[in-house]
């Protein structure tokens, strides 16, 4: 039988709880006293079955065969599906169909992520007839062209075309700091040093949540001027 992971496994969150709206309890109510939300998450996962539980906790890598995407996402209960460059296929149309395809079939709603950072790694940048654009600033060239408004605008581009195209989670923004400037790492930096790099990040993850896409900081610990390990080790 076919194994249903075609390309890498990527441990999540469970999917249900990811997507799950959290809801911020008043002094008003009482410390024990269940949202509304926190209802329909125990309703959920009372009547799920133990498959359904594994499965929600893994991020699949998936092929361009969308009836074999639909057949994983399906039997296997996947949480959720990442999304590569050689999976921005076809038309700005075409593409939104297959994710909502994938959606229709996810019996706990699916999560749909990328790498959309911007500069040299930017998913989006893979097919100008679904995105428009062959190149997204990094946060270091939107810096420059116009301090953190141009960044957060950045941002808030990038999360409206995602949830536009069905993509709800994005493996962005990179919270490491490097003073080494030759480090694979530092064009995907803010390139600055930790406190300016918090305040970065404080303001560009609510951004891209006010269009409904989930933020990844990354990479924990941080790189710093370590190898990439993307590609290889270094002892």
């Amino acid at each position: 039988m076919r194994h249903p992971i075609q390309h890498a496994i990527w441990s999540a969150s469970l999917g249900l709880l990811a997507l799950a709206t959290v809801t911020v309890a008043t002094q008003s109510i009482k410390a024990h006293a269940k949202t509304a939300s926190t209802k329909r998450i125990d309703y959920r996962l009372k009547h799920m079955t133990t498959n359904e539980k594994l499965g929600q906790l893994f991020v699949a890598g998936v092929s361009n065969d969308s009836a074999a995407t639909k057949h994983d996402i399906k039997n296997y209960h996947l949480g959720g599906i990442i999304l590569m460059g050689n999976n921005f296929v076809g038309t700005k149309t075409s593409f939104k169909n297959r994710l909502k395809g994938y959606q229709k079939v996810a019996k706990t709603p699916l999560l749909i992520s990328t790498d959309q950072e911007g500069g040299t790694v930017s998913r989006l940048s893979s097919n100008t007839r679904i995105s428009g654009h062959s190149h997204y600033y990094s946060p270091q060239e939107a810096y420059r062209h116009g301090g953190m408004k141009k960044v957060v605008s950045i941002y808030k581009y990038q999360a409206k075309q995602l949830h536009s195209l069905g993509i709800n989670w994005d493996f962005a923004p990179v919270a490491d700091v490097s003073a080494n400037k030759g480090s694979f790492i530092y064009p995907r930096t803010f390139g600055q040093g930790y406190s300016a790099t918090a305040k970065y990040i404080g303001e560009v993850v609510p951004a891209m949540q006010r269009y409904n896409v989930a933020a990844t900081l990354k990479h924990f610990p941080g790189y710093g001027a370590a190898a990439d390990t993307h590609t290889g080790t270094q002892w």
